[in-house]
């Protein structure tokens, strides 16, 4: 199971209703950052220059968005990895709706076809108890 938004991303391994098991908590610190800054520090690391508006002079959207769109990719790669590592045959995901939407995007077919719910609230920093309880009533935990 998957409690997520765009700064946060809690795993849990649920064995029963009773059981769960926090297996990692990743953090994106660039969902609090400024975009000024994130920017400021691309154009230092790389040497790209920018717009007034921010972006990029290479095209695209803001360095935050990118950097939330590089962290959905990172939640999706531990989720395939956890998977494996557990042997658990469906993932639920609770996220904020954007974020939900990002996480679409980047689940591998594979994995994809074992999403079992779905649930569109940002609980990502509630307890396991609040997160358990925003599950449909008919998915197993």
């Amino acid at each position: 199971m998957v409690a997520a938004d765009a700064a946060i991303a809690r795993l849990f391994l649920a064995r029963n209703d009773a059981e769960w098991t926090e297996l990692d908590d990743l953090t994106n610190p660039a969902a609090h950052a400024d975009e000024r800054e994130l920017v400021a520090d691309a154009a230092g690391r790389r040497g790209a220059s920018t717009t007034q508006s921010g972006n990029s002079a290479y095209g695209g959207g803001s360095m935050k968005a990118h950097r939330i769109e590089e962290f959905a990719a990172e939640v999706c790669k531990r989720v395939a990895i956890s998977l494996r590592e557990t042997q658990a045959e469906q993932v639920h995901l609770i996220a904020e709706p954007h974020f939900l939407g990002l996480l679409r995007q980047r689940l591998d077919a594979e994995i994809r076809k074992r999403v079992g719910a779905e649930v569109s609230k940002s609980l990502a920093r509630h307890s396991p108890e609040q997160i358990r309880a925003a599950l449909p009533d008919d998915v197993t935990h």
